[in-house]
């Protein structure tokens, strides 16, 4: 091969993105993604729906198994919130890209657990249930404290 085509191989190369989704959850997107030929560089994370971006980010996390395993700079984690609603029960079929490059051969397929979306619900409503209730007892403080004021006069 001549030198121009090494010098450009070398300038272009071709990219050799190795990638791991440690988790995928209809709440988290967490793994890594590094491409060997340029050990420095931030992969970008999409995640697809058709041609819908959904979600994304940046490999650039820090992460000691990975600098201990020697993969690039250790600096090519990612972890993010897919976004998908709590509510959206019907399996949301989405792709993977890593700089704008397909990585999924086939569709990943994220669905919510209808107990999940319960506990959540049922754990949202307390909260408001909480909040009201808190409001309700100090109106009742207030209006206890403005009836002894009356009955002290």
């Amino acid at each position: 091969m001549s030198k121009l085509k090494q010098l450009v191989k070398g300038l272009l190369g071709k990219s050799a993105v190795s990638f791991n989704v440690d988790v995928m959850q209809p709440d988290l997107i967490s793994g890594w993604a590094c491409d060997a030929a340029r050990p420095n560089h931030t992969c970008k994370i999409e995640l697809k729906e058709g041609n819908v971006v959904v979600a994304n980010c940046e490999a650039n996390v820090m992460r000691e198994d990975l600098l201990v395993a020697g993969i690039g700079s250790g600096n090519h984690g990612f972890s993010f919130d897919p976004g998908l609603s709590v509510f959206d029960v019907a399996p949301r079929k989405l792709d993977l890209y890593i700089d704008g490059k397909l990585q999924t051969s086939q569709n990943v397929t994220i669905r919510q657990q209808p107990d999940k979306i319960l506990q959540e619900f049922g754990q949202e409503m307390e909260k408001r249930v909480d909040a009201l209730l808190a409001l309700h007892r100090e109106k009742l403080t207030r209006e206890m404290e403005q009836i002894v004021k009356v009955d002290k006069k």
